[in-house]
């Protein structure tokens, strides 16, 4: 197979799995595993996803693999697809026109973890960035997800920027308590 940027495609296996882009054959395959993931998600969400989300991400899906700038990657055991993961070639600070591999909708079957198929799930994708000479990637993950920080962070991963959320109703009003460092 082949990079759309013209390079080889690389096939990477860790504990009998196998990674490799996904193609359009395999959107079902991603639909089930966004699932798996959102339903991992939802109890952190601070906000109501949206009623089409999964089908906006099988679309998303499908239109990157078309994309030069982005993968979707697929880690199958005995021909079972058991994880996933997205790359896109982002500017992902607004005061930077520096490029970085955004990493996202990364996920392994719980059947599945441990095994090192989130690793080699990272490994794809950080190939990917190198062949279109990037230096570096970065992610988002929720707070409530120690998991996933842990993971992350053993991958080389370190926070650089923290957000927050309040509610309106208690900014209005001023009954939320100011904390000692406050004016």
């Amino acid at each position: 197979m082949t990079d759309p940027a013209g390079g080889p495609e690389s096939a990477r296996e860790s504990a009998r799995v196998t990674v490799r882009r996904a193609g359009p054959g395999d959107l079902d395959a991603l639909e089930r595993l966004f699932a798996s993931l959102n339903d991992l998600q939802r109890p952190m969400r601070a906000f109501e996803p949206r009623p089409a989300l999964a089908a906006e991400a099988r679309e998303r899906y499908g239109r990157l693999q078309d994309d030069r700038d982005a993968i979707v990657v697929l880690a199958e055991h005995a021909g079972d697809a058991v994880g996933m993961g997205v790359g896109a070639i982002g500017t992902p600070s607004m005061s930077s026109d520096e490029r970085a591999l955004v990493i996202s909708n990364v996920v392994v079957l719980d059947s599945h973890r441990g095994f090192g198929v989130g690793r080699a799930i990272i490994a794809e994708l950080a190939a990917f960035a190198r062949r279109k000479g990037l230096a570096r990637a970065m992610i988002r993950t929720f707070a409530a997800n120690a998991d996933a920080q842990r993971f992350w962070s053993d991958l080389g991963f370190e926070p650089f920027a923290v957000d927050m959320i309040a509610d309106l109703d208690a900014l209005r009003s001023g009954s939320s308590q100011p904390r000692s460092h406050d004016a």
